[in-house]
């Protein structure tokens, strides 16, 4: 009897669902949020050239947000007052670079442009001891100085880019937007580097109440995994490019600027700068087969070894524990794992990325997934306990 009208009740709304609103239909809401989020993507992929400045600039608020609370709570400094003296800082160093630096690389690198028929050829003349005659031909026919001279290379590029109009046009394009990023990036970055704590409070307040604790509690503990890491390597990477420089310099390796830069670099993903190894010993066996220097083949392999082995024990025993502090708690094979991943999925950016996202996946397993510990009782409940146990010897004696 007392079915009937539950029944009676569910099949009178099932048939009268034209008269709600489409909002309150459950597949057509679902509907709504998958058109909107394709929209959303529509709209982000259009925006592109002005999304990638504000991300850029937005992670750069996000990476020196805790410099700023650092000089706000011991000097009392406002956050105007910090941008400003290290934006004076900032373009001072790269003034410093633009002078004492860069004519070092320039250098390096026409020197390299202008000895390289002078490697083809040394490094043909040992391919035809080992593959024969016909090989060292076809790499001989590199060497020629029209196809290596860096006049050929400008009238070469010249004729490529008047004779396709599309080509400038790309061209002009790339070197438009190139500009602007240069421009809004950091316009971005100090925008929000001002504002970055009132945009906190905002996103804290739209979280609803009763997830706002546990939200915000992952959000900080991603943000100690990734932003830890992410500053650590940054820190790392200007470290080792000065290393591999000064390391390369007392090796007797040529164009080791270049290579001490390139390989710094390198050295922001993990595993990578094995790379700027193998070119320091490339470079300085072409140097030595070359006739330029009187090294031997032993020499050849041991300085750019010892010096990259020396930067490497360096960087793994004393810097990256000290200024990293195992902060992903990952192993060097789940690193490695997780860098393949990256790189096979996102390419560049995947290698630059899998190691944080890694690290944010984590926190949501352990948020979402494993089972919390049996001795985390909030300090109130123990204590309560604690008190009604002392209380029951108390009364009982007393009867």
């Amino acid at each position: 009897m007392t079915e009937e009208p539950s029944s009676a009740s569910t099949q009178l709304s099932s048939s009268q669902w034209w008269r709600n609103h489409f909002w309150e239909i459950q597949p057509l809401r679902e509907l709504i949020w998958l058109l909107a989020a394709i929209l959303l993507l529509a709209v982000v992929y259009v925006l592109r050239s002005i999304l990638v400045p504000v991300t850029i600039g937005l992670a750069i608020a996000w990476m020196s947000d805790p410099l700023f609370d650092a000089a706000g709570r011991r000097w009392n400094l406002s956050r105007t007052v910090v941008l400003t003296g290290l934006l004076l800082v900032t373009l001072t160093l790269i003034l410093a670079a633009v002078m004492m630096l860069v004519p070092q690389a320039v250098a390096e690198t026409r020197q390299l442009i202008e000895k390289s028929p002078h490697y083809i050829q040394a490094a043909s003349s040992r391919l035809e001891q080992y593959a024969g005659k016909e090989w060292s031909e076809r790499f001989r026919n590199l060497a020629s100085p029209s196809s290596v001279s860096p006049d050929s290379w400008i009238r070469n590029g010249i004729r490529f880019f008047v004779g396709s109009l599309g080509v400038v046009g790309s061209a002009f394009g790339t070197a438009s937007s190139l500009a602007l990023s240069a421009i809004l990036i950091p316009f971005f970055g100090c925008l929000f580097i001002l504002k970055f704590k009132s945009m906190n409070q905002r996103i804290s307040g739209m979280i609803p109440i009763r997830h706002r604790e546990r939200t915000i509690r992952i959000l900080r503990r991603m943000d100690s995994v990734a932003g830890s890491y992410l500053r650590g390597r940054i820190v790392v990477t200007a470290l080792m490019m000065i290393m591999f420089s000064v390391a390369f310099l007392a090796a007797g390796v040529p164009y080791w600027f270049l290579l001490g830069c390139l390989t710094g670099l390198l050295s922001f993903i993990p595993y990578l700068p094995v790379i700027g190894f193998a070119g320091a010993v490339l470079l300085t066996w072409l140097e030595a087969m070359s006739g330029n220097t009187s090294a031997s083949m032993s020499a050849v392999l041991i300085g750019p070894l010892i010096a990259y082995s020396s930067v490497q024990l360096l960087e793994g025993r004393v810097i990256t524990p000290w200024i990293q502090s195992s902060s992903m708690q990952m192993s060097p094979e789940t690193v490695f794992i997780v860098l393949l991943f990256g790189g096979a999925l996102a390419g560049i950016p995947g290698l630059l990325l899998a190691v944080p996202v890694a690290g944010c996946l984590r926190v949501l397993v352990d948020e979402f997934v494993r089972a919390p510990p049996t001795d985390t009782q909030p300090a109130e409940l123990t204590d309560i306990l604690r008190a009604r146990c002392r209380r029951k010897p108390a009364a009982s004696g007393s009867h």
